[in-house]
């Protein structure tokens, strides 16, 4: 806490003005800055106050928190009172924050009372206050539990061979990163490949903070290889959201872009929110996503009837990346005499088309009741 409090001292000094003209110019940019540190100190000890600790022991209080004279270094700086009370204020606040991390290192507070939304007050509180050395652990987690997958979707790199070397994230890794789950507010285990048949994701699962407003958890998933043991652990556990490719409305058009059976997809659907509704659960939420091409568009609204029917959270849509063409030129496959040609099927080749069926399905899916949303990382309508 000494080099926290040594690094939040050098930042002070750095902003005080050399004189008085120079105070006056720059007094509204500092006290915004003070604003907005005060604003996250202070939600730091609200969260605290919430978690019941234990009082805190003042022998644990090292000599270095005790809250600086910032009168002084104002005087010397040409600074008036004003500058001076608001340092004051937060050196006082800094050392407030300081006796609880020493609480914390001498395990008088267990560590697992610093949630996760007391861990994203003090992370942005030492972003604000420029410190590089720091005491909060990651606010956002993204781990790739697995490169490995059972499928082989022709707009995925899988299908060509390009995802080198896959495997499951290391146990070695697994146990130096459960501990950071705890404080993270935002949580995702998957990447390029299947999280449910990777033994990491198992293991981690268990150590999910909880979904009620604490922790968004999700995983991507094409949730083939669900049995009765995995679906009694996802309903067990902390996992908040998960999202299943579906990305057709039809088993024809499923089996050409996923290669398997569409029935057992939907139907461990359909087990797992039965179970949760027979448990009186609200979590895990069940999304469903589609990728949006050429031969699957005009299924959306039997993709929004199922998904009504089925009686799931919400529904994801997003279009195919458009890579540059020597890339999208690598995804040509062919399969039962079907052509999968990437670069064919974008839907920036049929802009009229694309923005007439996606706004159809919006109104569909308000008129179902189901919330829809759209790819935030692209422009999801073309220009006609």
């Amino acid at each position: 806490m000494s080099d926290l409090m040594g690094r939040y001292n050098s930042w002070r000094r750095g902003i005080l003005p050399a004189s008085k003209r120079e105070l006056e110019r720059r007094r509204e940019k500092v006290s915004s800055r003070f604003d907005h540190i005060d604003t996250k100190l202070a939600e730091i000890e609200r969260k605290l106050a919430q978690q019941n600790q234990p009082l805190f022991d003042e022998r644990l209080l090292p000599t270095d928190l005790t809250p600086s004279n910032a009168h002084e270094a104002s005087a010397k700086a040409g600074a008036d009172g004003y500058i001076s009370s608001r340092f004051d204020h937060i050196d006082t606040k800094l050392g407030e924050i300081g006796r609880q991390l020493s609480q914390l290192d001498a395990g008088l507070i267990p560590t697992d009372l610093v949630s996760p939304d007391v861990n994203e007050a003090l992370a942005k509180a030492e972003f604000a206050a420029g410190l590089t050395t720091v005491r909060s652990t990651p606010v956002i987690l993204s781990l790739e539990t697995t490169s490995a997958c059972n499928l082989r979707c022709v707009m995925c790199a899988h299908a060509y061979g390009e995802v080198h070397r896959p495997k499951h994230l290391d146990d070695g890794l697994v146990s130096k990163l459960k501990h950071l789950l705890k404080r993270a507010n935002h949580i995702q285990l998957h990447g390029i490949g299947e999280p449910t048949n990777s033994p990491a994701f198992w293991r981690l699962l268990g150590d999910l903070p909880p979904p009620q407003q604490i922790c968004d958890s999700s995983i991507n998933t094409n949730f083939t290889v669900i049995d009765d043991e995995r679906l009694s652990k996802l309903l067990d556990s902390n996992l908040k959201i998960i999202n299943v490719s579906l990305d057709a409305g039809t088993e024809a058009t499923y089996q050409k872009i996923r290669g398997f059976s569409f029935n057992v997809v939907v139907g461990n659907i359909e087990r797992l929110l039965t179970g949760r509704r027979a448990r009186g659960q609200v979590f895990p939420l069940v999304h469903m996503n589609m990728t949006l091409m050429r031969s699957n568009i005009e299924e959306l609204p039997d993709f929004i009837q199922l998904a009504e029917r089925l009686g799931v959270d919400e529904i994801m849509l997003w279009h195919l990346n458009r890579w540059p063409d020597e890339a999208m030129a690598r995804y040509v496959t062919k399969k039962d005499g079907w052509i999968f040609d990437y670069a064919q099927e974008g839907l920036w080749n049929f802009p009229a088309l694309s923005n007439r069926c996606i706004r159809d399905a919006v109104e569909l899916a308000k008129e179902a009741g189901i919330p829809l949303e759209l790819d935030c990382n692209k422009d999801m309508y073309f220009d006609d």
